[in-house]
Protein backbone atom coordinates (compact mmCIF):
# COMPACT_ATOMS: atom_id res chain seq x y z
CA UNK A 1 0.00 0.00 0.00
CA UNK A 2 1.57 3.65 -0.95
CA UNK A 3 2.34 5.98 1.46
CA UNK A 4 -0.45 8.51 2.19
CA UNK A 5 2.24 11.48 1.94
CA UNK A 6 4.63 9.92 -0.48
CA UNK A 7 2.79 7.70 -2.94
CA UNK A 8 5.65 5.24 -2.10
CA UNK A 9 5.56 1.69 -1.78
CA UNK A 10 9.42 1.26 -0.88
CA UNK A 11 11.90 3.59 0.29
CA UNK A 12 15.47 3.39 -0.99
CA UNK A 13 18.67 5.04 -0.41
CA UNK A 14 18.31 7.21 -2.78
CA UNK A 15 14.70 8.56 -1.12
CA UNK A 16 16.86 9.54 2.03
CA UNK A 17 18.50 12.48 2.27
CA UNK A 18 22.23 12.76 3.68
CA UNK A 19 21.67 12.68 7.57
CA UNK A 20 18.47 12.81 7.83
CA UNK A 21 18.73 9.43 9.66
CA UNK A 22 20.27 10.23 13.24
CA UNK A 23 21.64 7.88 16.06
CA UNK A 24 18.65 9.01 18.44
CA UNK A 25 15.93 7.86 15.44
CA UNK A 26 16.96 4.50 15.11
CA UNK A 27 16.43 1.94 17.61
CA UNK A 28 19.30 -0.44 18.96
CA UNK A 29 16.70 -3.08 19.16
CA UNK A 30 16.29 -3.51 15.28
CA UNK A 31 17.84 -6.78 14.56
CA UNK A 32 20.78 -6.77 11.52
CA UNK A 33 18.41 -8.35 9.36
CA UNK A 34 16.21 -5.46 9.58
CA UNK A 35 18.25 -3.87 7.67
CA UNK A 36 18.34 -5.35 4.41
CA UNK A 37 18.22 -1.71 2.40
CA UNK A 38 18.17 -1.29 -1.54
CA UNK A 39 21.91 -0.10 -2.21
CA UNK A 40 21.72 1.71 -5.66
CA UNK A 41 23.20 5.00 -7.02
CA UNK A 42 23.89 7.06 -3.81
CA UNK A 43 25.07 3.91 -1.96
CA UNK A 44 27.13 3.20 -4.94
CA UNK A 45 29.35 6.20 -3.76
CA UNK A 46 29.26 5.16 -0.20
CA UNK A 47 28.81 1.92 0.21
CA UNK A 48 29.92 1.13 3.70
CA UNK A 49 27.55 4.15 5.61
CA UNK A 50 26.15 1.00 7.08
CA UNK A 51 29.16 -0.43 9.58
CA UNK A 52 29.33 2.57 10.91
CA UNK A 53 25.56 2.45 11.53
CA UNK A 54 26.19 -1.02 13.14
CA UNK A 55 29.08 -0.73 14.92
CA UNK A 56 27.33 2.01 16.51
CA UNK A 57 24.27 -0.28 17.45
CA UNK A 58 26.83 -2.97 18.36
CA UNK A 59 28.00 -0.95 21.03
CA UNK A 60 25.17 -0.03 22.36
CA UNK A 61 23.37 -3.81 22.48
CA UNK A 62 26.93 -5.11 23.97
CA UNK A 63 26.77 -7.60 21.41
CA UNK A 64 30.06 -9.66 20.98
CA UNK A 65 29.69 -10.49 17.15
CA UNK A 66 27.43 -8.55 15.38
CA UNK A 67 27.00 -9.67 11.76
CA UNK A 68 26.08 -8.26 8.69
CA UNK A 69 25.48 -8.84 5.25
CA UNK A 70 29.60 -8.61 3.75
CA UNK A 71 30.23 -7.60 6.88
CA UNK A 72 30.83 -8.33 10.81
CA UNK A 73 31.05 -5.95 13.73
CA UNK A 74 33.59 -6.93 16.62
CA UNK A 75 32.87 -5.33 19.82
CA UNK A 76 35.53 -7.35 22.04
CA UNK A 77 33.10 -8.91 25.06
CA UNK A 78 35.18 -11.60 24.42
CA UNK A 79 37.97 -13.20 22.49
CA UNK A 80 35.86 -14.79 19.62
CA UNK A 81 36.73 -12.89 16.48
CA UNK A 82 40.47 -13.34 16.81
CA UNK A 83 43.06 -15.26 16.23
CA UNK A 84 44.48 -14.97 19.66
CA UNK A 85 47.83 -17.35 18.19
CA UNK A 86 49.04 -14.91 15.63
CA UNK A 87 48.70 -11.89 18.04
CA UNK A 88 51.77 -10.25 19.54
CA UNK A 89 52.10 -7.83 22.70
CA UNK A 90 47.97 -7.51 22.56
CA UNK A 91 46.88 -7.95 25.67
CA UNK A 92 42.94 -8.35 25.95
CA UNK A 93 41.26 -7.00 29.12
CA UNK A 94 37.95 -8.93 29.74
CA UNK A 95 36.40 -6.11 32.61
CA UNK A 96 36.65 -3.36 30.05
CA UNK A 97 36.43 -5.19 26.81
CA UNK A 98 39.51 -4.11 24.95
CA UNK A 99 43.41 -5.49 23.14
CA UNK A 100 45.84 -2.79 24.56
CA UNK A 101 49.88 -2.88 24.07
CA UNK A 102 50.07 -2.78 27.49
CA UNK A 103 49.99 -5.63 29.97
CA UNK A 104 50.28 -6.35 33.34
CA UNK A 105 49.76 -6.43 36.15
CA UNK A 106 53.17 -7.73 36.05
CA UNK A 107 55.74 -8.35 39.39
CA UNK A 108 58.35 -5.86 39.73
CA UNK A 109 61.92 -7.03 39.72
CA UNK A 110 63.77 -5.45 42.77
CA UNK A 111 66.30 -3.94 40.98
CA UNK A 112 64.36 -2.01 38.97
CA UNK A 113 61.45 -1.48 41.82
CA UNK A 114 61.14 2.38 42.64
CA UNK A 115 61.36 2.85 45.80
CA UNK A 116 60.35 6.20 48.20
CA UNK A 117 61.42 6.31 51.83
CA UNK A 118 59.91 9.73 53.34
CA UNK A 119 62.14 10.42 56.60
CA UNK A 120 60.95 14.00 57.27
CA UNK A 121 58.98 13.95 60.29
CA UNK A 122 55.55 15.64 59.82
CA UNK A 123 53.15 15.02 56.57
CA UNK A 124 54.14 14.52 52.95
CA UNK A 125 52.19 12.71 49.63
CA UNK A 126 53.27 9.88 47.70
CA UNK A 127 52.75 10.09 43.97
CA UNK A 128 52.18 6.69 42.00
CA UNK A 129 53.69 6.08 39.04
CA UNK A 130 52.14 6.22 35.53
CA UNK A 131 52.33 2.68 35.45
CA UNK A 132 52.58 1.19 38.79
CA UNK A 133 49.36 -1.09 39.76
CA UNK A 134 50.45 -2.41 43.31
CA UNK A 135 53.00 -1.00 46.27
CA UNK A 136 54.88 -2.71 49.29
CA UNK A 137 54.55 -0.13 52.23
CA UNK A 138 56.42 -0.13 55.34
CA UNK A 139 55.00 2.21 58.10
CA UNK A 140 57.07 2.53 61.53
CA UNK A 141 55.95 4.90 64.12
CA UNK A 142 58.03 7.51 66.26
CA UNK A 143 59.76 5.47 69.17
CA UNK A 144 58.71 6.72 72.97
CA UNK A 145 61.35 8.36 75.15
CA UNK A 146 63.16 6.95 77.94
CA UNK A 147 62.66 8.19 81.33
CA UNK A 148 64.74 10.50 83.31
CA UNK A 149 66.41 9.16 86.73
CA UNK A 150 65.54 10.01 89.83
CA UNK A 151 67.04 9.73 93.17
CA UNK A 152 69.52 7.09 92.51
CA UNK A 153 67.32 4.62 90.63
CA UNK A 154 67.41 3.60 87.16
CA UNK A 155 64.90 5.00 84.81
CA UNK A 156 62.92 2.53 82.09
CA UNK A 157 63.63 2.35 78.36
CA UNK A 158 60.67 3.58 75.70
CA UNK A 159 58.65 1.23 73.67
CA UNK A 160 59.43 0.79 69.81
CA UNK A 161 56.73 2.58 67.11
CA UNK A 162 54.28 0.06 65.95
CA UNK A 163 54.70 -1.45 62.31
CA UNK A 164 53.25 -2.39 60.00
CA UNK A 165 54.18 -4.14 56.19
CA UNK A 166 51.74 -4.90 53.81
CA UNK A 167 52.42 -6.21 50.23
CA UNK A 168 50.60 -5.85 47.01
CA UNK A 169 48.51 -3.19 47.43
CA UNK A 170 46.22 -2.08 44.83
CA UNK A 171 46.39 2.00 43.64
CA UNK A 172 45.51 3.64 41.05
CA UNK A 173 47.85 5.10 39.10
CA UNK A 174 49.64 8.79 38.83
CA UNK A 175 46.96 8.93 42.48
CA UNK A 176 48.16 10.97 45.13
CA UNK A 177 48.24 9.13 48.69
CA UNK A 178 48.68 11.55 51.89
CA UNK A 179 51.37 9.90 55.09
CA UNK A 180 53.02 10.95 57.73
CA UNK A 181 56.03 10.38 59.41
CA UNK A 182 55.67 10.20 63.21
CA UNK A 183 58.10 11.68 65.54
CA UNK A 184 59.73 9.88 68.49
CA UNK A 185 58.87 10.73 72.07
CA UNK A 186 61.38 13.93 73.61
CA UNK A 187 62.83 14.05 76.59
CA UNK A 188 60.58 12.56 79.75
CA UNK A 189 61.22 14.49 82.62
CA UNK A 190 58.45 12.46 84.57
CA UNK A 191 58.89 12.93 88.54
CA UNK A 192 61.73 14.79 88.70
CA UNK A 193 60.47 18.55 88.80
CA UNK A 194 63.67 19.55 88.76
CA UNK A 195 64.71 17.56 85.27
CA UNK A 196 61.68 19.88 82.95
CA UNK A 197 61.22 18.51 79.66
CA UNK A 198 61.58 22.09 77.93
CA UNK A 199 65.43 22.50 79.57
CA UNK A 200 66.54 19.72 77.72
CA UNK A 201 64.62 20.26 74.60
CA UNK A 202 67.51 22.46 73.23
CA UNK A 203 69.88 20.26 70.74
CA UNK A 204 73.02 18.61 72.34
CA UNK A 205 76.05 18.47 70.40
CA UNK A 206 77.49 15.48 72.86
CA UNK A 207 74.31 13.54 71.10
CA UNK A 208 74.61 11.92 67.43
CA UNK A 209 72.54 12.64 66.02
CA UNK A 210 71.16 15.98 67.95
CA UNK A 211 68.10 15.90 69.72
CA UNK A 212 66.38 17.67 66.90
CA UNK A 213 64.55 13.97 66.11
CA UNK A 214 61.38 15.88 67.84
CA UNK A 215 59.06 17.34 65.74
CA UNK A 216 56.98 19.32 68.71
CA UNK A 217 53.66 18.20 68.01
CA UNK A 218 51.19 16.08 70.01
CA UNK A 219 51.65 12.04 69.34
CA UNK A 220 48.85 9.49 69.82
CA UNK A 221 49.04 10.00 73.50
CA UNK A 222 48.28 13.35 73.25
CA UNK A 223 51.67 14.11 75.27
CA UNK A 224 55.41 14.61 74.16
CA UNK A 225 56.68 11.60 76.08
CA UNK A 226 55.45 8.78 73.84
CA UNK A 227 55.85 8.38 70.20
CA UNK A 228 53.59 10.23 67.39
CA UNK A 229 51.54 8.16 65.08
CA UNK A 230 52.60 7.37 61.25
CA UNK A 231 50.52 6.71 59.04
CA UNK A 232 49.69 6.00 54.60
CA UNK A 233 46.52 6.50 53.12
CA UNK A 234 43.74 6.16 52.70
CA UNK A 235 44.53 4.23 49.90
CA UNK A 236 40.47 4.16 48.22
CA UNK A 237 37.99 1.75 50.02
CA UNK A 238 41.16 -0.41 52.30
CA UNK A 239 41.59 2.55 54.60
CA UNK A 240 45.16 3.95 56.01
CA UNK A 241 47.86 2.02 57.50
CA UNK A 242 48.92 3.48 60.86
CA UNK A 243 51.80 2.56 62.79
CA UNK A 244 50.98 3.45 66.25
CA UNK A 245 53.75 6.09 68.59
CA UNK A 246 56.00 3.99 71.15
CA UNK A 247 55.24 3.80 74.65
CA UNK A 248 57.14 5.82 76.79
CA UNK A 249 59.16 4.76 79.83
CA UNK A 250 58.96 4.71 83.61
CA UNK A 251 60.39 6.28 86.04
CA UNK A 252 61.33 5.78 90.18
CA UNK A 253 58.37 6.67 92.05
CA UNK A 254 55.50 6.87 89.42
CA UNK A 255 52.38 6.63 91.16
CA UNK A 256 50.25 5.39 88.50
CA UNK A 257 47.02 6.50 89.57
CA UNK A 258 47.57 6.13 93.17
CA UNK A 259 46.84 8.21 96.06
CA UNK A 260 49.60 11.17 96.34
CA UNK A 261 49.50 15.02 96.12
CA UNK A 262 50.11 14.73 91.85
CA UNK A 263 47.36 11.88 91.69
CA UNK A 264 44.95 13.42 89.35
CA UNK A 265 47.75 14.37 87.30
CA UNK A 266 49.37 10.85 87.16
CA UNK A 267 45.68 9.33 86.84
CA UNK A 268 45.13 11.49 83.38
CA UNK A 269 48.08 10.47 81.96
CA UNK A 270 48.95 6.98 83.08
CA UNK A 271 49.03 5.28 79.95
CA UNK A 272 51.73 6.99 78.27
CA UNK A 273 54.00 3.74 78.52
CA UNK A 274 51.21 1.88 76.25
CA UNK A 275 51.85 2.39 72.61
CA UNK A 276 52.90 0.49 68.99
CA UNK A 277 54.97 -0.84 72.11
CA UNK A 278 55.03 -0.62 75.37
CA UNK A 279 57.43 1.46 77.78
CA UNK A 280 59.67 -0.67 80.45
CA UNK A 281 58.14 -0.23 83.90
CA UNK A 282 59.64 1.50 86.75
CA UNK A 283 60.62 -0.11 90.24
CA UNK A 284 57.70 1.72 92.79
CA UNK A 285 54.87 0.84 92.77
CA UNK A 286 55.56 -2.68 91.14
CA UNK A 287 54.14 -2.02 87.35
CA UNK A 288 53.70 -4.16 84.10
CA UNK A 289 55.66 -2.22 81.89
CA UNK A 290 53.45 -0.57 78.86
CA UNK A 291 51.11 -2.77 76.83
CA UNK A 292 51.13 -3.38 72.58
CA UNK A 293 48.21 -1.39 71.27
CA UNK A 294 49.48 -1.81 67.54
CA UNK A 295 47.42 -4.78 66.49
CA UNK A 296 44.17 -4.03 69.05
CA UNK A 297 43.71 -0.69 67.31
CA UNK A 298 45.38 -1.60 63.46
CA UNK A 299 45.40 -4.66 62.18
CA UNK A 300 45.85 -6.13 59.16
CA UNK A 301 42.91 -7.64 58.64
CA UNK A 302 41.22 -4.84 56.45
CA UNK A 303 43.82 -5.33 53.32
CA UNK A 304 42.88 -8.86 53.08
CA UNK A 305 46.27 -9.46 53.72
CA UNK A 306 46.97 -13.36 55.20
CA UNK A 307 48.44 -12.88 58.70
CA UNK A 308 51.99 -14.73 59.31
CA UNK A 309 51.50 -18.46 60.54
CA UNK A 310 51.07 -18.75 64.04
CA UNK A 311 50.65 -15.12 64.62
CA UNK A 312 46.18 -14.67 64.10
CA UNK A 313 45.27 -11.54 64.19
CA UNK A 314 48.79 -9.88 64.16
CA UNK A 315 51.41 -10.48 67.44
CA UNK A 316 49.30 -10.94 70.10
CA UNK A 317 48.97 -8.31 73.01
CA UNK A 318 51.17 -10.28 75.34
CA UNK A 319 54.07 -9.85 72.85
CA UNK A 320 55.32 -13.14 72.67
CA UNK A 321 56.89 -13.96 69.37
CA UNK A 322 58.99 -16.86 68.74
CA UNK A 323 62.62 -16.28 68.74
CA UNK A 324 62.83 -17.63 64.64
CA UNK A 325 61.06 -14.80 63.57
CA UNK A 326 63.68 -11.61 64.44
CA UNK A 327 66.24 -13.67 61.67
CA UNK A 328 63.07 -13.41 59.25
CA UNK A 329 63.11 -10.51 56.79
CA UNK A 330 59.95 -9.04 55.50
CA UNK A 331 57.90 -10.31 57.32
CA UNK A 332 53.88 -9.19 56.57
CA UNK A 333 51.45 -8.62 59.19
CA UNK A 334 51.44 -5.53 62.04
CA UNK A 335 53.57 -5.91 65.11
CA UNK A 336 54.63 -4.44 68.60
CA UNK A 337 55.48 -6.03 72.07
CA UNK A 338 54.96 -5.20 75.69
CA UNK A 339 57.56 -3.18 77.99
CA UNK A 340 59.66 -5.06 80.55
CA UNK A 341 58.24 -5.39 83.98
CA UNK A 342 59.33 -4.45 86.87
CA UNK A 343 62.59 -5.48 88.60
CA UNK A 344 62.99 -5.90 92.35
CA UNK A 345 65.47 -3.46 94.15
CA UNK A 346 68.84 -5.35 94.04
CA UNK A 347 67.38 -7.33 91.18
CA UNK A 348 69.47 -8.87 87.76
CA UNK A 349 71.81 -5.82 86.93
CA UNK A 350 70.34 -3.85 89.71
CA UNK A 351 68.11 -2.19 87.47
CA UNK A 352 65.21 -1.63 89.33
CA UNK A 353 63.68 -0.83 86.25
CA UNK A 354 63.29 -2.59 82.18
CA UNK A 355 63.27 -1.89 79.13
CA UNK A 356 60.90 -0.87 76.06
CA UNK A 357 59.64 -3.72 73.54
CA UNK A 358 60.48 -4.02 70.29
CA UNK A 359 58.51 -5.18 67.13
CA UNK A 360 59.95 -8.71 67.29
CA UNK A 361 60.82 -8.84 71.05
CA UNK A 362 59.34 -7.69 74.70
CA UNK A 363 61.08 -5.47 76.84
CA UNK A 364 64.02 -7.33 79.21
CA UNK A 365 65.14 -6.38 82.13
CA UNK A 366 68.55 -4.13 80.61
CA UNK A 367 68.17 -4.63 76.85
CA UNK A 368 65.40 -3.72 74.40
CA UNK A 369 62.93 -5.76 72.86
CA UNK A 370 64.82 -6.64 69.03
CA UNK A 371 63.31 -5.05 66.26
CA UNK A 372 62.20 -6.73 62.19
CA UNK A 373 64.46 -6.62 59.65
CA UNK A 374 62.85 -5.39 56.12
CA UNK A 375 65.08 -5.09 52.91
CA UNK A 376 62.07 -2.61 51.06
CA UNK A 377 64.45 0.12 51.45
CA UNK A 378 66.95 -0.90 48.63
CA UNK A 379 65.88 -4.72 47.86
CA UNK A 380 68.22 -6.48 49.10
CA UNK A 381 70.03 -5.25 52.71
CA UNK A 382 67.83 -6.26 55.79
CA UNK A 383 67.58 -3.05 57.68
CA UNK A 384 66.52 -3.58 61.18
CA UNK A 385 63.35 -1.29 62.81
CA UNK A 386 61.83 -0.59 65.45
CA UNK A 387 63.93 -2.00 68.58
CA UNK A 388 62.93 -1.14 72.31
CA UNK A 389 65.13 1.52 74.22
CA UNK A 390 67.45 0.11 76.63
CA UNK A 391 67.43 0.55 80.68
CA UNK A 392 70.80 -0.46 82.65
CA UNK A 393 73.98 0.66 81.04
CA UNK A 394 75.41 -1.49 78.85
CA UNK A 395 76.82 -1.50 74.77
CA UNK A 396 74.34 -3.77 73.92
CA UNK A 397 71.94 -2.17 72.11
CA UNK A 398 68.55 -3.36 70.55
CA UNK A 399 68.16 -4.34 67.30
CA UNK A 400 66.42 -1.90 65.23
CA UNK A 401 68.23 1.27 66.84
CA UNK A 402 66.81 1.22 70.78
CA UNK A 403 68.79 3.72 72.83
CA UNK A 404 71.34 2.42 75.19
CA UNK A 405 71.43 3.84 78.87
CA UNK A 406 74.90 4.27 78.37
CA UNK A 407 76.67 5.63 81.49
CA UNK A 408 76.30 6.22 85.05
CA UNK A 409 75.03 9.58 85.97
CA UNK A 410 75.09 10.33 81.91
CA UNK A 411 72.63 11.27 79.30
CA UNK A 412 71.04 7.88 78.02
CA UNK A 413 71.58 7.29 73.83
CA UNK A 414 68.37 8.41 71.44
CA UNK A 415 66.65 5.66 69.42
CA UNK A 416 68.12 5.76 65.85
CA UNK A 417 66.58 8.41 63.61
CA UNK A 418 64.16 7.00 61.24
CA UNK A 419 64.08 3.47 62.65
CA UNK A 420 60.86 3.90 65.39
CA UNK A 421 63.22 2.97 68.41
CA UNK A 422 62.72 3.38 71.93
CA UNK A 423 65.00 5.75 73.76
CA UNK A 424 67.38 4.46 76.50
CA UNK A 425 66.53 5.06 80.51
CA UNK A 426 68.17 7.41 82.30
CA UNK A 427 71.21 5.91 83.61
CA UNK A 428 71.86 6.88 88.18
CA UNK A 429 74.87 5.65 90.24
CA UNK A 430 72.49 3.88 92.53
CA UNK A 431 75.56 2.53 94.98
CA UNK A 432 76.15 6.31 95.99
CA UNK A 433 72.60 8.11 96.27
CA UNK A 434 74.40 11.59 97.27
CA UNK A 435 75.37 12.06 93.15
CA UNK A 436 73.44 15.29 92.42
CA UNK A 437 73.89 14.05 88.90
CA UNK A 438 71.32 12.57 87.56
CA UNK A 439 70.87 10.44 84.23
CA UNK A 440 68.37 11.87 81.22
CA UNK A 441 66.46 9.75 78.96
CA UNK A 442 66.94 9.82 75.49
CA UNK A 443 64.00 10.85 72.57
CA UNK A 444 62.92 8.08 70.23
CA UNK A 445 63.63 7.46 67.27
CA UNK A 446 61.42 9.22 64.55
CA UNK A 447 59.11 6.42 62.27
CA UNK A 448 59.56 5.97 58.96
CA UNK A 449 57.85 5.27 55.94
CA UNK A 450 58.92 3.49 52.84
CA UNK A 451 56.96 2.55 49.93
CA UNK A 452 58.21 0.15 46.82
CA UNK A 453 56.78 -0.60 43.40
CA UNK A 454 55.17 -4.30 43.72
CA UNK A 455 53.72 -5.16 40.12
CA UNK A 456 53.24 -2.48 37.20
CA UNK A 457 51.91 -2.34 33.88
CA UNK A 458 54.33 -3.16 30.73
CA UNK A 459 54.24 -0.64 27.92
CA UNK A 460 55.15 -2.86 24.56
CA UNK A 461 56.79 -0.37 21.61
CA UNK A 462 54.78 -3.12 19.65
CA UNK A 463 51.79 -5.05 18.84
CA UNK A 464 49.82 -7.15 16.26
CA UNK A 465 46.39 -7.70 16.24
CA UNK A 466 44.75 -10.13 13.97
CA UNK A 467 41.38 -11.37 13.36
CA UNK A 468 40.04 -14.86 12.31
CA UNK A 469 39.57 -15.56 8.85
CA UNK A 470 35.31 -14.59 7.37
CA UNK A 471 34.37 -15.83 4.37
CA UNK A 472 32.98 -14.07 1.65
CA UNK A 473 30.27 -15.43 -0.85
CA UNK A 474 32.11 -13.74 -4.04
CA UNK A 475 35.43 -12.35 -4.24
CA UNK A 476 35.67 -8.87 -3.11
CA UNK A 477 37.36 -6.18 -4.34
CA UNK A 478 37.23 -3.18 -2.16
CA UNK A 479 36.81 -3.35 2.17
CA UNK A 480 36.32 -0.68 4.54
CA UNK A 481 37.39 -0.74 7.98
CA UNK A 482 36.05 1.22 11.15
CA UNK A 483 38.19 1.04 14.29
CA UNK A 484 36.73 1.51 17.76
CA UNK A 485 39.55 2.86 19.79
CA UNK A 486 41.76 5.04 21.60
CA UNK A 487 44.77 6.21 19.84
CA UNK A 488 47.35 8.19 21.13
CA UNK A 489 50.16 7.74 19.33
CA UNK A 490 50.06 8.58 15.63
CA UNK A 491 47.52 7.27 13.79
CA UNK A 492 48.65 5.37 10.04
CA UNK A 493 51.91 5.61 11.03
CA UNK A 494 52.73 4.26 14.47
CA UNK A 495 49.39 3.09 14.33
CA UNK A 496 48.32 1.37 11.31
CA UNK A 497 45.70 -1.02 9.89
CA UNK A 498 45.15 -3.16 6.56
CA UNK A 499 42.44 -5.99 4.96
CA UNK A 500 43.37 -9.40 3.20
CA UNK A 501 40.97 -11.01 0.65
CA UNK A 502 43.70 -14.68 0.44
CA UNK A 503 45.10 -14.71 4.05
CA UNK A 504 48.43 -13.27 2.46
CA UNK A 505 48.27 -9.78 0.16
CA UNK A 506 47.18 -7.23 3.32
CA UNK A 507 46.08 -3.49 1.77
CA UNK A 508 46.88 -0.58 3.78
CA UNK A 509 43.61 0.82 5.33
CA UNK A 510 44.19 4.81 5.85
CA UNK A 511 42.33 5.88 8.87
CA UNK A 512 40.42 9.05 9.37
CA UNK A 513 38.76 10.42 12.45
CA UNK A 514 34.66 10.37 12.45
CA UNK A 515 34.19 13.06 14.13
CA UNK A 516 32.67 10.19 16.80
CA UNK A 517 33.44 10.22 20.73
CA UNK A 518 31.93 7.39 23.61
CA UNK A 519 31.45 10.35 26.18
CA UNK A 520 34.61 11.11 27.92
CA UNK A 521 36.53 8.31 27.58
CA UNK A 522 38.68 9.60 24.62
CA UNK A 523 37.75 6.26 22.57
CA UNK A 524 36.65 7.35 18.79
CA UNK A 525 35.71 6.07 15.33
CA UNK A 526 37.95 5.39 12.49
CA UNK A 527 37.41 4.53 9.29
CA UNK A 528 38.97 4.12 6.05
CA UNK A 529 38.79 2.10 2.96
CA UNK A 530 40.80 -0.04 0.53
CA UNK A 531 40.96 -2.27 -3.02
CA UNK A 532 41.80 -5.64 -1.88
CA UNK A 533 44.65 -6.84 -4.84
CA UNK A 534 45.45 -10.10 -3.07
CA UNK A 535 45.69 -13.01 -5.82
CA UNK A 536 46.16 -16.05 -4.04
CA UNK A 537 43.33 -18.69 -4.04
CA UNK A 538 41.13 -18.64 -2.72
CA UNK A 539 40.69 -14.69 -2.68
CA UNK A 540 37.17 -14.91 -0.02
CA UNK A 541 39.27 -15.52 3.03
CA UNK A 542 39.37 -11.91 4.66
CA UNK A 543 41.02 -10.70 7.68
CA UNK A 544 41.59 -7.22 8.91
CA UNK A 545 45.10 -6.44 11.01
CA UNK A 546 46.23 -3.70 13.63
CA UNK A 547 50.01 -3.28 13.61
CA UNK A 548 51.49 -0.51 16.49
CA UNK A 549 55.36 0.26 16.22
CA UNK A 550 57.43 2.87 17.75
CA UNK A 551 54.61 3.07 20.79
CA UNK A 552 55.06 5.21 23.23
CA UNK A 553 51.46 5.41 25.07
CA UNK A 554 48.72 2.89 25.60
CA UNK A 555 46.38 2.38 22.45
CA UNK A 556 43.12 0.42 23.15
CA UNK A 557 41.11 -1.35 20.60
CA UNK A 558 37.70 -1.40 21.77
CA UNK A 559 36.32 -3.00 18.22
CA UNK A 560 36.57 -3.56 14.64
CA UNK A 561 34.13 -3.53 12.12
CA UNK A 562 35.13 -4.88 8.60
CA UNK A 563 32.85 -5.12 5.49
CA UNK A 564 33.54 -5.58 1.76
CA UNK A 565 31.99 -5.75 -1.55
Amino acid sequence: MPNPNTGLTQIKSTDINDGSITNAKVSPSIPATKFDIDLSASEAQHPFNIGVLGFKMAVNEGLTVYNLVDGIVDEFHSESGIDTSENSNATYDSTSDFYSNQSGPNPVPAPQAQRTSFTTVGPATYSVPATTTGINVLVVGGGGAGANTNQYTQSAGGGAGGLTYLTNLPVTSGASIPLYVGSGGGLNPMNNPALSWTAYYVPSPTKSPPQGNYSGTAPHSGHVYAGEDSYFGPIGPQGTITAEGGGRGDAYSNPYGAASPTATWWETNRYWNHGGSGGGAAQYPTNAGGESTQNDNHPVAPFGVPEPAGHPGGIPEEGLVPTPLQSTADLVGTYGTDGGPTQASGGANNAQSSAGGGAAQPGGEATGGNGLSYTIADGSTQTYYAGGGGAYPTLSESLGGGGTSNVYNGDADPGTMNTGSGGGGGAANFNNPSYSLKGRGGYGGSGIVIVADATQLITNTSMTLISDTFTANSTPSTARLVVFAEVPDDLNTDFSASVTRDNTTYDAVTLTDEGYQAGSSGIKIFSGSTPLTGSASPQVQLRWKIVGSSLTGNNKIHGVALQWA
